[in-house]
C-alpha cells in the first residue's frame, strides 16, 4: 500500500489507513542514537582488497553505523519518499570533533527510514556537549510543497 500524499511504498500496518506517518496528523518524528558521533571526513582508512588500495570507514564508524541500527525499531523504519527537513543535535563528550552528519543521513537511507538521502531538502546541524551522554537527536520533518515554493520564489 502507498501513502496517497507522498507516494511512500511502506506502509506501517499499525496506522490502519492510507497515510504515512509523517504524512498523517504527526508531521514530524523524532528519535535519539545514544553513543558518539564520528566524522567520515577525517576517519577514512586504506585497506587492499585483491592488491588495490581502498578508502573504507573507519572502524569507529563502522560501530556507529552498527549501534545506530540496533537502535533504530521497526516502528521508525518508514522509507520516507516525500522531500524533507532534518534537524541534527549532535552532543559530544569533548569540544574536540568537527560537526560531520553525513554518517548520520547515510545511516537514515541505509536503515530504510528514509528512501534516499537526496530527498533532504534542508540540512540543519547543531553541535553540543554532554560529557556523560553522547548522542545525536535527530527529527525529520515532511516540507510542505508551499514551503517549497516560497523557497524557489
Amino acid at each position: 500500500m502507498k501513502c496517497w500524499i507522498c507516494k511512500s511504498k511502506y506502509m506501517p500496518k499499525e496506522l490502519g489507513h492510507n497515510v504515512c506517518a509523517i504524512c498523517s496528523k504527526k508531521q514530524r518524528i523524532s528519535f535519539i542514537i545514544y553513543g558518539r558521533l564520528v566524522s567520515m571526513k577525517n576517519s577514512r582508512r586504506i585497506i587492499f582488497h585483491k592488491g588495490k588500495p581502498r578508502l573504507i570507514k573507519s572502524k569507529e564508524a563502522l560501530q556507529f553505523t552498527r549501534d545506530f541500527k540496533k537502535q533504530v525499531t521497526s516502528k521508525i523504519k518508514l522509507n520516507i519518499t516525500c522531500l524533507m527537513r532534518v534537524i541534527v543535535r549532535v552532543y559530544y563528550d569533548n569540544h574536540r570533533p568537527d560537526l560531520d552528519t553525513e554518517l548520520i543521513y547515510d545511516c537514515l537511507e541505509k536503515n530504510g527510514i528514509i528512501e534516499n538521502d537526496k530527498l533532504i531538502h534542508e540540512k540543519h546541524s547543531y553541535k553540543n556537549y554532554s560529557k556523560n551522554n553522547p548522542r545525536v537527536e535527530i527529527e525529520i520533518e515532511r516540507m510542505e510543497a508551499e514551503e517549497i515554493k516560497n523557497e524557489i520564489s
